[in-house]
This record gives C-alpha cells, sequence and structure tokens, in this order.
C-alpha cells in the first residue's frame, strides 16, 4: 500500500465524524446521502492532491484523472464503511452538534402553538 492509499484509507475512517458535525437529523435520509457524498468527493480530491496524485497535469490528464477517482472511491468506501459500523456514535454526534429548531411561539393562556391545535 502506497502513502497515498494509506491516507485514504485513514481519512475515510475520520471522515464519518467531521461528516456528522456537518448534517442534521432532521434532513432527509437522500439530502443526508448527497452532503456526504459530496463532502468524500472533495475531501477524496484533497487527499490525491496532498498526496501527491496530482502533477504534471498537461502530460498526465488522464493518470490523474484515474488516481483521483480511485482515491475519492477508496475515501468513499471507507467512510460508508466505518458510518454503518459507528452509526449509534455518528448520530449521537451529529445530534449533540445541531441546533435545535425553533420553537413556534405560543399565545398568553394557550399550552401549544396554534397550527397544533388547528390541525
Amino acid at each position: 500500500m502506497d502513502l497515498s492509499a494509506a491516507v485514504a484509507v485513514i481519512v475515510g475512517v475520520l471522515l464519518p465524524f467531521v461528516v456528522a458535525v456537518a448534517i442534521r437529523p432532521t434532513w432527509s435520509p437522500e439530502r443526508k446521502r448527497m452532503v456526504t457524498l459530496a463532502i468524500c468527493v472533495v475531501v477524496g480530491v484533497l487527499v490525491a492532491v496532498v498526496t501527491g496524485r496530482v502533477e504534471g497535469i498537461p502530460a498526465e490528464v488522464l493518470a490523474w484523472g484515474r488516481q483521483a477517482v480511485v482515491t475519492v472511491a477508496v475515501v468513499i468506501t471507507v467512510t460508508q464503511g466505518i458510518y454503518r459500523g459507528l452509526k449509534d456514535p455518528v448520530d449521537k454526534l451529529a445530534a449533540a452538534t445541531s441546533t435545535p429548531a425553533p420553537a413556534e411561539p405560543v399565545s398568553p393562556g394557550e399550552t401549544q402553538p396554534r397550527r397544533s391545535l388547528e390541525g
């Protein structure tokens, strides 16, 4: 295993916790997946750049693209595997770092928001 693959695996192990801070428990599963995928792609490209996989772009565009795609795939795969294995602590971290939804105003003398009473 070369350095870039090792870094991609390490980043993939840590990334679910970074993603947990970014996502919100109230989001739909599709939105969570899209945000996670976008973060993984950006981080995967950054890992490829930082580990020296991106060099000589004019002469090696195809090789660079191949290495970037492989690196992104490794980061996504490891991130999703770690997330599935540690779903409970990652979800707790997401909930702990989320701001609660603003409470609806309650008129004086009422115990529930008006919308709840009408519907």
